[in-house]
């Protein structure tokens, strides 16, 4: 295939290598009878990784979810390459296990960069997962919070408090709305 750099490879088609020949993308596989380490970006497509989390066990998934999101955001992905991984985040989202999505939102929760509808997403989440991205995201704006405290329950609407320079319209939310627990997070 051609080359767009000593490390990228410009697919052909939908589905082809998605991340950087010699990249960051590393995978623990684990078959049934014995634990396997290595790197698989040379040979990883995006069917290949769908078909192998739907019987993965959580714990693998959630791996590989915290590699593919991190390679979405650090590695030089060509268009095509990021529209295919995000496609498959955007998959993960309804996986089952909160370990997976959880992973997810440890990854994106700090970066400016990450694909703003998984973070929407990742925000109203179960509280485990919501609490790091609706704390430290960037990509979270005044008018999402304040939506957030009034339907959240006192872990997500104390996530928000903590956020360093909270807006004013949204600690007027929580001192509104919010539990006593996040009001008290405020002073």
């Amino acid at each position: 295939p051609p080359t767009l750099n000593k490390t990228s490879t410009k697919p052909a088609v939908y589905g082809e290598p998605f991340v950087k020949r010699h990249g960051l993308f590393f995978l623990i596989v684990a078959p049934r009878h014995g634990v396997v380490t290595g790197c698989v970006a040379r040979t990883m497509i995006v069917r290949q990784f769908i078909s192998w989390i739907r019987t993965a066990p959580a714990g693998e998934r959630a791996e590989a979810t915290r590699a593919l999101a991190r390679a979405w955001l650090i590695s030089d992905l060509t268009e095509d390459d990021r529209i295919a991984a995000e496609g498959a985040l955007l998959m993960l989202l309804d996986d089952p296990s909160p370990l997976v999505r959880q992973a997810m939102a440890e990854v994106f929760s700090r970066s400016a960069e990450a694909p703003a509808a998984i973070v929407q997403a990742l925000a109203v989440d179960q509280p485990s997962i919501a609490v790091p991205v609706l704390e430290h995201s960037p990509l979270l704006i005044d008018a999402d919070l304040v939506d957030i405290v009034a339907t959240g329950n006192s872990d997500m609407q104390c996530a928000i408090a903590r956020r360093i320079n909270l807006p004013p319209s949204v600690s007027a939310a929580i001192a509104e709305v919010g539990s006593a627990a996040a009001a008290l997070e405020l002073i």
